[in-house]
C-alpha cells in the first residue's frame, strides 16, 4: 500500500526538521573549534616544571587536534543536514511530478 499523502507530508518535514537539527549542531562545534582556538596557555600560566616535562607542547598539540575535530565535526555535520535537504526536496519533487503526471492520465 503506498504512502498518504500526509505520510509523505510528514516525512519530508521530518527530513527537514532533522537537517535543522544537524545544522544547529554543526554550528555548535563551529563555535567550539573557536573556543578550544582561544583557550592559549602560556608556560607563565603553568607551573614552574610545566616546560621541563614538555607540558607546553603537549598542550598547544591537545589543543590543535581538538581544534580541527571540532572544525572536521562541523563540516561532516553540514554535510549530512545538506544531504537530509536534499533528500526532503527530492521526495518533495518527485511526489510532485507523480501528482501532475496522474492528472495528465485522469
Amino acid at each position: 500500500m503506498p504512502p498518504t499523502d500526509e505520510e509523505i507530508r510528514v516525512a519530508i518535514a521530518a527530513l527537514r526538521s532533522d537537517a535543522d537539527d544537524w545544522r544547529e549542531w554543526a554550528g555548535t562545534l563551529a563555535r567550539a573549534s573557536t573556543v578550544v582556538d582561544e583557550l592559549g596557555l602560556s608556560v607563565s600560566d603553568m607551573c614552574a616544571l610545566s616546560a621541563v616535562v614538555g607540558l607546553p607542547e603537549a598542550y598547544a598539540t591537545l589543543r590543535h587536534h581538538a581544534h580541527m575535530l571540532a572544525v572536521q565535526g562541523s563540516l561532516r555535520f553540514a554535510e549530512v543536514a545538506d544531504a537530509l535537504a536534499e533528500a526532503a526536496d527530492g521526495y518533495e519533487r518527485d511526489e510532485r511530478d507523480a501528482v501532475h503526471r496522474l492528472r495528465g492520465v485522469w
